[in-house]
């Protein structure tokens, strides 16, 4: 009987896991990103928080994004927040592309999504299609921050 137990615990475990695939979501913390530029290195700024930059003018940042490859189709989230220097209130831009590639290295989509003009934590979403990202899709996440300190990229999900 014990043992009947334990076997019917272990199905209904690997069930829900297995209904539950779909629903995995993954989070990269700002961090994970990168200068895009090598001689913007030094102009990059890691903190708690996230990703920002130290630059007088906007400077682009790239991450990789795994994502869950049972499942077809993705939404791609990307946080951030917008501060105001006294000078530039409210002005701050933020704009991300999501960059799908087949495992062959041909591009299946771009997606670009901005924050304008928001002031305090924003919060985009891109919706990827089956066709642009298939289970053996490599994601990238190409962004432009705001200068000098006005903005940081908390992080990239993608369920």
């Amino acid at each position: 009987m014990k043992s009947r137990s334990v076997m019917s615990a272990l199905t209904l475990t690997a069930f829900a896991f297995a209904s539950n695939a779909s629903a995995l979501q993954i989070n990269s913390h700002g961090a994970s990103f990168q200068p895009y530029n090598a001689r913007d290195a030094t102009s990059i700024d890691y903190v708690a928080a996230g990703v920002r930059t130290l630059a007088t003018t906007p400077t682009y940042v790239i991450t990789s994004l795994d994502h869950n490859t049972s499942t077809t189709g993705h939404k791609i989230y990307i946080d951030g927040a917008h501060y105001s220097d006294g000078l530039h209130p409210g002005t701050q831009t933020t704009t991300c592309t999501v960059y799908s590639h087949n495992y062959d290295g041909t591009m299946l989509a771009s997606v670009s999504a901005s924050a304008s003009s928001v002031s305090g934590s924003w919060e985009r979403i891109i919706d990827l299609t089956a066709d642009q990202s298939p289970k053996w899709a490599y994601f990238s996440v190409l962004c432009s921050i705001p200068a000098n300190k006005n903005g940081v990229l908390l992080g990239v999900t993608s369920t």
